[in-house]
């Protein structure tokens, strides 16, 4: 992936999440990205359909809260020791971390 815009992952990510199978899934994640810009973006699956878009989602199944460039870096697959950006707390997730890890898997496939 060699997006460099929030906006680019995340039209990638819809994109990988299409062409992904995402049936059986129902979930929704909020991605709250903090830094020098603040973004939030929204990703809904409910069986095939798919929707990636800016805004929030109330009672999200989970929260992804991250600075803008280590999201990038960490889609882009140019962070090193993801667990560690975790213990560090520059990666935070709230509410199920399973569903975010299988989304996050999808939008990364090649």
């Amino acid at each position: 992936m060699t997006k460099n815009t929030v906006r680019e992952v995340m039209t990638e990510m819809l994109k990988h999440l299409q062409a992904n199978t995402t049936e059986g899934v129902d979930a929704t994640i909020q991605f709250h990205l903090i830094g020098e810009s603040c973004e939030d973006w929204r990703v809904i699956l409910r069986g095939k359909h798919c929707a990636v878009e800016p805004g929030t989602v109330e009672n999200p199944d989970a929260t992804f809260t991250a600075e803008v460039q280590d999201f990038i870096r960490l889609m882009k697959g140019e962070m090193e020791e993801v667990g560690w950006s975790f213990m560090q707390g520059r990666l935070i997730v709230i509410g199920d971390m399973s569903v975010l890890w299988k989304i996050l898997a999808q939008s990364r496939a090649d």
